[in-house]
């Protein structure tokens, strides 16, 4: 796999990798037939192993920085080279098993982190849905406090807008910085565009929004339209218990005992008696 190679040849390799290179045990195949299983060093045909070429042939055995420097079985094999050359072979044919078993190894893991980044991209797809989901109630939000309270400035654009003025006058700008400061400038400009029509109506309908009256208030099934209301009734609802109450321990006492006043203490509606002088 040193020698000439067509540029246009593929090379295919599962198996062991170390600091970017082929380094340890694998199976590198070629588009041009050729496959290599065996052990790898520094991206380099090293130790024992075996070759398929096109043509059916194969060599195993020992390889040195890319180059086969002993065979298995070669001809004219001396009587006292057979037990060495026999402990080749079975050391080619116990590294050809681990070079399989670690490729299909790899390609499971492979296979896995295709399945992962297709589970980021949809996780990804959700997240940008969400934000957007999150931008349109923020939106609203704005709106809502805008009609409210006309004169409520937020402070998250503010200090977006003071530090990246001080980091232009500083020569150290940051990106993130201006893209969320244009992003709320473009919120904030939303919101302005829409209460617009509103704000012509004069300072009388502005500080009819001030005071919070104007707000429709549905006593339907359900939760009222605005939370401002809510708490409005629900006020509302806690005097008239108290008068009520009141009124009750006033009814009950006689009239020899017109001398007794009744207080209310108002937050925890508890009855408190004493004699007038």
């Amino acid at each position: 796999m040193e020698e000439a190679i067509d540029p246009e040849t593929v090379e295919t390799f599962a198996g062991q990798w170390e600091s970017d290179a082929r380094h340890g045990y694998g199976v590198c195949e070629r588009s041009d037939g050729v496959m290599y299983e065996g052990q790898w060093y520094k991206n380099k045909r090293h130790g024992y192993g075996q070759t398929k070429f096109r043509d059916g042939t194969c060599e195993q055995g020992r390889y040195h920085y890319g180059k086969l420097v002993f065979l298995s079985w070669s001809k004219g094999t001396k009587p006292h080279m057979l037990l060495y050359n026999y402990h080749i072979k079975m050391e080619v044919i116990s590294s050809v098993k681990r070079a399989r078993i670690l490729a299909e190894q790899a390609r499971m893991r492979a296979n896995e982190a295709t399945e992962n980044l297709d589970n980021v991209f949809t996780v990804v797809e959700r997240a940008q849905r969400a934000a957007e989901s999150a931008r349109e109630y923020s939106l609203e939000t704005r709106e809502l406090v805008k009609e409210m309270y006309p004169d409520f400035e937020q402070p998250g654009i503010k200090y977006l807008d003071d530090m990246v003025r001080l980091m232009r006058v500083t020569k150290h700008g940051n990106q993130a910085f201006e893209s969320a400061l244009n992003a709320a400038q473009e919120v904030l400009a939303g919101v302005q565009t829409t209460g617009a029509p509103n704000d012509q109506n004069g300072i009388n309908a502005s500080d009819s929004r001030r005071t919070s009256q104007n707000l429709e208030v549905k006593q339907s099934q359900g939760s009222p339209v605005s939370r401002a209301g809510s708490y409005r009734l629900a006020r509302r609802s806690r005097r008239r218990e108290r008068s009520r109450q009141q009124g009750e321990l006033e009814q009950s006492f006689s009239p020899s005992q017109n001398r007794r006043q009744v207080i209310l203490d108002a937050k925890t509606n508890k009855g408190f008696f004493f004699y007038a002088c």
